[in-house]
């Protein structure tokens, strides 16, 4: 029962630790993408993602690879004030991973007029990584 008790504290002890403030951090991190959106600043939301090679976005098509073909399918998709709307989120859980990993769960929505294609929602699920410049989106599958 003691050698149970240590493994558990050790356990503990090591492995870090998803606080409060990591919830909060995302929660910020994505207000702040949407707040770029709503700006019409496309650089300021794409930087949510982390710039890698492995950066992956599943939606309707094939998946995307890389930060690079994400940031080339906003541009193309949303390029414009009319495209891209008003961004918001709602219905967000966040959930720890471990590892400097988190889990967050939401519904999007875009409001635009017909001339922007119209309004658009859905739900999405990101996979967010801790790293040096905060929470960065690792995985992302919007449907």
């Amino acid at each position: 029962m003691r050698t149970i008790a240590t493994v558990c504290l050790v356990l503990a002890v090591s492995l870090p630790a998803f606080a409060d403030d990591d919830a909060t951090a995302i929660r910020a991190e994505l207000a702040r993408e949407a707040g770029a959106w709503n700006r019409g600043d496309l650089d300021g939301f794409l930087a949510g993602y982390e710039r890698a090679a492995t950066t992956t976005m599943i939606g309707s098509k094939d998946p995307l690879r890389g930060w690079d073909a994400i940031a080339a399918m906003y541009r193309n998709k949303y390029g414009d004030r009319a495209r891209m709307g008003q961004l918001t989120f709602s219905d967000l859980e966040v959930r720890p991973l471990g590892g400097g990993f988190a889990l967050a769960i939401g519904h999007w929505a875009l409001a635009r007029d017909t001339a922007g294609g119209g309004p658009v929602g859905g739900w999405f699920t990101l996979t967010l990584r801790k790293g040096a410049g905060g929470w960065r989106i690792v995985v992302d599958h919007t449907s």
